[in-house]
């Protein structure tokens, strides 16, 4: 079968999801991608500039059985300007992240968030619903993916907040809405490129620790640099690999901590290379979160399929994803004496191999086919 994949981001994991299923599915896919930057304009916008080029590089006529797409794209615009025979195709809506559960930056008031971002994601997933020969219906195959329950709850909680705050909302035909999404939704995580790695009889002294997100304020680097901060005051022996992809605006904090634990450091920055990534994850004991937001965390997979311990914040999907092969902490406090007291690995790899693509692209795969029967 023919699959028209429609990423208005496609870069960071949206990107690596979409490369790689599409390298390893048993169907044909036609990548109809923009960059990944301004991503508020790719929510807008990104559908209309989408729709242009499909014309321009000549698809408007082109034989599809199906649309998968990310929920960065307006799915609703999207089919209003979409020829008429892709419109009426049926569409498979993958969630990465949903607009209602990231935390507010510094200095903002919820009472300013933009709530129509929120709004997209659930228009989006309603007018996939209706698409396709005839809407869904229960019993269909779910055309909503989340790459977690995580993600797909808060969701929910969060579209069925703002919809009472809707105009007549309780007897809005939109009531109807949040059940029928409900039922057509489904959990598929997302497939992970597993780096393998050793399985550590021992964690070495000093400790190396490795932090790898983007350099963003719901990441909370400041979390992990305080705590390394109390680690070193506390006599605790520990070397440091901070990575992750960098932006415009970066946080002061980085550079702070730079300077306060240069003897410290073995690697520092964004790492091109995928082999240099894979080789400095092998090369570290454990692998460190912070997150004040994650809907499923591919780099904690990745640490652990390349022989890390991971220890985790015990919330957001990490629980779900990890089980008991992770390292749970419940706050800062609690972060510093786990670390302080760690001294047994825990091998989480063979916990992961779910996630790899040997198994997820068949899955994905076999999921997309039920939509299209």
């Amino acid at each position: 079968m023919r699959i028209l994949a429609v990423e208005p981001y496609f870069g960071g994991s949206h990107r690596a999801f979409l490369e790689g299923w599409a390298a390893r599915s048993r169907h044909d896919f036609e990548l109809l991608t923009l960059p990944a930057h301004h991503w508020k304009w790719r929510m807008r916008l990104g559908a209309v500039t989408l729709g242009q080029t499909l014309h321009e590089r000549g698809l408007h006529d082109a034989t599809f059985d199906a649309v998968w797409c990310s929920s960065m794209l307006d799915v609703g615009l999207w089919r209003g300007v979409a020829p008429a025979s892709i419109a009426a195709l049926p569409h498979v809506v993958y969630f990465h992240e949903n607009q209602f559960a990231y935390p507010d930056a510094p200095g903002q008031s919820p009472d300013v968030r933009d709530l129509h971002f929120g709004l997209t994601n659930l228009t989006s997933a309603w007018s996939a619903l209706r698409s396709g020969a005839r809407p869904w219906q229960p019993g269909d195959a779910p055309r909503l993916w989340w790459n977690s329950a995580y993600n797909r709850d808060t969701f929910l909680g969060g579209a069925g907040d703002l919809l009472q705050k809707a105009p007549d909302g309780k007897r809005d035909a939109m009531a109807d809405w949040l059940p029928a999404i409900a039922s057509a939704s489904a959990v598929q995580p997302q497939g992970v490129e597993l780096l393998g790695g050793p399985r550590r009889a021992q964690l070495s002294r000093p400790l190396h620790l490795a932090w790898a997100a983007r350099w963003e304020h719901d990441k909370q680097p400041e979390v992990f640099f305080r705590a390394m901060g109390t680690l070193v005051e506390r006599g605790v022996d520990v070397r440091l690999s901070v990575m992750g992809e960098r932006f415009q605006l970066i946080s002061a904090v980085f550079e702070e901590a730079r300077k306060r634990f240069a003897s410290r450091i073995v690697r520092w920055g964004y790492l091109v290379s995928r082999a240099d990534y894979a080789e400095a994850l092998r090369s570290a004991d454990v692998f460190v979160s912070t997150a004040a937001h994650e809907f499923f965390g591919i780099a904690a997979v990745e640490a652990a399929s390349a022989g890390c311990t991971v220890v985790l914040p015990r919330r957001l999907a990490y629980p779900e994803v990890f089980g008991p092969s992770a390292v749970f902490y419940e706050d800062e406090k609690d972060l510093v004496e786990t670390l302080a007291s760690l001294e047994h690995p825990r091998f989480a790899g063979l916990h992961v191999r779910k996630y790899g693509w040997k198994t997820r692209a068949g899955a994905l795969d076999d999921a997309l086919d039920a939509v299209i029967d």
